[in-house]
Order: structure tokens, then C-alpha cells, then sequence
């Protein structure tokens, strides 16, 4: 078992750095992701585009976002004697992780961190509004995931993604508001996913009425996978991530032809087709479908 895990483990790495392949973990590539998947934030700013956070402003404003973190009573799900997330992002090492902009068109600075969650894997975000009484923070409880975009706006919209840990091969992109980042809805992309080789969008909905088989590439692959069936301890078939019952629906984003002049399309399936699943190798809804005259060329 443990030499098999080791080859999983290899795989993986030598998968994220095969060119064509989704890669999380650069920011540019997580923002694309979320672009693709949720159409409206192409219009929205990168947090990276946000100014800064400096030393001077850092040191003027530590103890306050500390004393204004504390006071929300959700914030505390990260505090215990063993650990604690606001002293490890206010501990200078972290400064780099901090944002300033007014995000909420009130003409005050609010502060955003986005980066290591350290009481736990993955990220953390959290988002203090700036008052005329100090700073105020706006979020019930940290938010498990690392910011993407923003919208800004009196009620501000946020593109964010879950990065999939450890032996966990999906990134989870989401679009939501203040009162819950994943209202807006999710995309669920298994990181081995080929990208397009195309750039240029060919966006439709569609409703198909015969089985959809969702796949990682652009490639017929039902052989049975013996090590990857015995590692996830279900049945892998090459590269099936899902298969639906017909009357499945989604959205296309991209689409190409193979060298057997057959068209696939880059695709994301609907939230509402998830009770049509009957194989799940893997819980996404991203990834190539064979075309069919369900879904016509344009």
C-alpha cells in the first residue's frame, strides 16, 4: 500500500508540472480557473491589484485589527492555547499576505488577509471593514479559502477557491457575498484536468438527453485502472470522472475538435445534475464531454 501511494504521490507532482494541466498554485491560474467557471467576475479586481499592506501602515493598525478580530465572537473557532491564526498573520512574517482598498465604496480603507491559515490546512481569508470608530471585522467566522477577486460594490461579491490538500486531488472555486462565500455557486475542477488548447470561449448551455460521460481530457479512456481503483478503493475507468444519467445539464465553455475530427467540449456541469450521478470517480463537475447531437457545433 505504501509504494502505491508513493506512485500516486508521483504522479501527481509529475502532473502539475505537465504543460496543459490545471496548475492551483500559482494565482494568475486560480483566477483563470474562476473566470471560466463564473463568467461575471471576469469584470472584477484581483486582490493582487489591491495596494499592499506597509510596514508603517502594519504597525499602526496591528493592535486594532487584533482587538476588532477578537470582539467577533465566530473568529474564535482558530483561537486555542495551542494555536492561534491572529497572532500568526499579525506576526510581521505575514505582512506580505495583507491588502488595503475600499472594497465596500464607503471612502474608508478596509484590510483584507488571504493566506496560510496555520490552525488548520489550507487558507484562511478575513476581511475588516474600515469605520469611523476603528476597524470592524465583517466575516461570522474565518473563511477556509483563499480569495480570488472582488467586486466592489455597497454589498461586495468575492471569487475564492479551496485548494484541495494533501491527497485530496480537487480545487473547489466559489462566488458568493459577505454573508456566505459559496451562495453564488461552486465548481468542482479535478486538478489533473487538461486545459483547451483554445483561448477563445464558445459559451451555451446545454440539456442532454442521452448519458453524459464527464472526463479529464479530450481522450476515450474506459480502461480500468488496477492501482488507482485499489488506492481510492472504488472503481477508476482512464480518465471518467462522472458518469450522468441523461437529462443533464450545464454550461460550455470551450470546445475542439480531436484528430479523429471530433468535437469535445470544455464544460461545467450543473449543480442540479448532481442527483443524475451514477459513477463518481472523483466529485467534480468541470472537465471534456464527447459532443453529441444533444449539443450541436456551432
Amino acid at each position: 500500500m505504501r509504494d502505491m501511494r508513493w506512485r500516486t504521490v508521483i504522479i501527481a507532482l509529475m502532473t502539475m508540472l505537465t504543460a496543459g494541466v490545471a496548475n492551483p498554485a500559482s494565482d494568475s491560474s486560480s483566477i483563470k480557473y474562476s473566470e471560466w467557471f463564473f463568467p461575471e467576475t471576469r469584470a472584477w479586481i484581483p486582490v493582487s491589484k489591491f495596494a499592499p499592506m506597509d510596514l508603517s501602515y502594519f504597525s499602526k493598525a496591528r493592535d486594532a485589527l487584533r482587538a476588532a478580530y477578537n470582539k467577533a465572537e465566530g473568529a474564535q473557532r482558530d483561537e486555542s492555547k495551542d494555536c492561534s491564526l491572529i497572532s500568526g498573520i499579525l506576526n510581521g512574517k505575514e505582512i506580505h499576505k495583507f491588502r488595503i482598498g475600499d472594497i465596500d465604496l464607503d471612502g474608508l480603507k478596509d484590510v483584507i488577509y488571504t493566506g496560510n491559515a496555520f490552525c488548520h490546512e489550507g487558507s484562511d481569508t478575513l476581511i475588516w471593514y474600515g469605520t469611523k470608530n476603528g476597524y470592524q471585522l465583517v466575516l461570522n467566522q474565518p473563511w477556509s479559502v483563499l480569495l480570488l477577486k472582488i467586486q466592489i460594490a455597497k454589498d461586495p461579491r468575492f471569487s475564492t477557491v479551496d485548494v484541495g490538500c494533501c491527497d485530496n486531488p480537487i480545487d473547489t472555486y466559489y462566488v458568493g457575498d459577505l454573508s456566505n462565500p459559496r451562495i453564488g455557486g461552486s465548481a468542482m475542477m479535478y486538478r489533473s484536468t487538461a486545459d483547451p488548447n483554445s483561448t477563445v470561449f464558445d459559451e451555451r448551455q446545454f440539456n442532454n438527453e442521452s448519458e453524459t460521460v464527464l472526463r479529464s481530457a479530450p481522450i476515450i479512456n474506459d480502461r480500468y485502472d488496477v492501482d488507482e481503483s485499489a488506492h481510492q478503493d472504488f472503481a477508476v475507468f482512464g480518465n471518467i470522472l462522472c458518469k450522468y444519467l441523461k437529462g443533464a445539464k450545464g454550461r460550455v465553455i470551450f470546445s475542439q475538435r480531436d484528430k479523429a475530427q471530433r468535437q469535445w467540449a470544455y464544460v461545467v456541469m450543473s449543480q442540479e445534475s448532481n442527483p443524475l450521478r451514477y459513477h463518481m470517480a472523483y466529485p467534480a463537475n468541470v472537465g471534456w464531454i464527447l459532443l453529441n447531437s444533444a449539443i450541436p457545433p456551432k
